[in-house]
């Protein structure tokens, strides 16, 4: 079996390990922990940071994985959420656009 399917098996299966420790604790869902946090927490602690349970290859992988899995956050952000008109984007955007520039621009002379 390729060691980057084992990197993502030993991933889901702490994360859902995550997952039934955080429902069986009041205390972190109470305080809103979100089940990344604590899959993190005890990958971190199982890793061979600590334990060396999980071995640094399976580690050394995951270490690419966030500039991946990024993109498909972002990608699906404003998924089903509708585009304005371009008066719109300009009402809201030229302010901005102005603030900017004198900002900029006053960096600028104040630098000379």
């Amino acid at each position: 079996m390729p060691i980057q399917f084992q990197s993502f098996v030993v991933l889901g299966i702490v994360l859902l390990l995550a997952r039934f420790v955080k429902r069986g604790s009041d205390t972190l869902q109470k305080f809103f922990i979100p089940s990344s946090l604590v899959a993190g927490i005890g990958g971190l602690i199982l890793g061979p940071q600590i334990l060396n349970t999980i071995p640094a290859e399976i580690t050394n992988i995951w270490a690419t994985l966030p500039k991946h899995l990024i993109t498909v956050v972002f990608a699906g952000l404003f998924l089903g959420k509708i585009i304005p008109s371009r008066k719109e984007i300009w009402k809201q955007g030229a302010p901005m656009l102005a603030f900017g520039n004198v900002l900029a621009w006053g960096q600028y002379v104040v630098g000379i």
